[in-house]
């Protein structure tokens, strides 16, 4: 019985947050096409939120390590469950309280490297990217989102009051270039049709109408089919950006001081729900 609630309740988050979440809908095809999973993996997910990546790609590749400098948001992703793709028992995650600029695993921890929408929250964002490349490994490759400074708005623009600063697509790109990684792709996403689900989502989630408990899956088909038909028709200016970028042999990072090195991690470990 515990059992069937839990898996309805995963039903009930999966739906909204996923097949139903122009957020994830937007992004999702073109994000984990370039992120090319395969089961021996290792990846890390910085600035993992409540867990929405994580638990995709869990359990598809060898381990996975999710952080977010947020401890609510940490232990609320440790427990996020999907009926597709529970953590437990194939998956192998460790969640981690740590910041982007100072990521508490030892140098070429990782096959894979995710953010999607972090950078912009950031203030020292050159010392998060040379983070990343220093736990990255060799031929390993890195997928990170952002929104775009003049994307564009139909209905009425969501602003967001927690960002640090928002990119254009030089300036987001020549992060990568500044510690040595390599750009292999550049993606857009946000064209209109999802800008303005988007946007009519936030309005409905404002409203009386969308505190209703369950507005979200009745809306939801709407703005699903919203989004299959911008996968083919692509119009307007794109609201956000991706860059695909992988690590070559020769990328060098900083050194880490010998009082951080002595706290980090040797190697990703299998271990479960763990903050500090």
């Amino acid at each position: 019985m515990n059992s069937s609630l839990s898996r309805l309740s995963g039903l009930y988050s999966h739906l909204p947050n996923r097949s139903f979440s122009p957020y994830w809908q937007a992004r999702a095809p073109q994000v984990l096409r370039w992120l090319e999973l395969h089961p021996e993996d290792v990846v890390l997910e910085v600035g993992c939120g409540h867990g929405l990546w994580t638990s995709f790609i869990a359990p598809r590749v060898r381990a996975t390590y999710a952080c977010d400098i947020d401890v609510p948001a940490i232990r609320g992703a440790a427990l996020w469950q999907s009926p597709r793709e529970p953590y437990q028992p194939r998956a192998c995650v460790g969640f981690v309280q740590a910041s982007g600029t100072d990521l508490p695993f030892a140098d070429t921890a990782f096959s894979k490297v995710l953010g999607v929408d972090v950078l912009e929250h950031i203030p020292d964002h050159c010392a998060m990217m040379g983070e990343i490349a220093r736990v990255l490994k060799p031929d390993g490759r890195i997928v990170m989102t952002t929104l775009l400074r003049n994307r564009p708005a139909y209905i009425r623009k969501i602003t967001f009051l927690d960002h640090v600063r928002e990119y254009g697509t030089e300036d987001f790109q020549e992060l990568f270039r500044e510690v040595g990684l390599q750009i292999a792709q550049t993606f857009y996403f946000y064209y209109m049709p999802t800008t303005v689900a988007r946007e009519l989502n936030m309005l409905v989630g404002q409203s009386r109408i969308g505190k209703v408990v369950g507005v979200d899956l009745v809306m939801g088909p709407a703005w699903r089919l919203v989004c299959d038909i911008e996968r083919l028709y692509r119009r307007g200016r794109p609201g956000g950006i991706g860059v695909v970028a992988t690590k070559g042999e020769q990328t060098q990072h900083l050194k880490p001081d010998a009082a951080s090195e002595g706290t980090r991690m040797s190697a990703p470990q299998p271990v479960r729900n763990a903050t500090g």
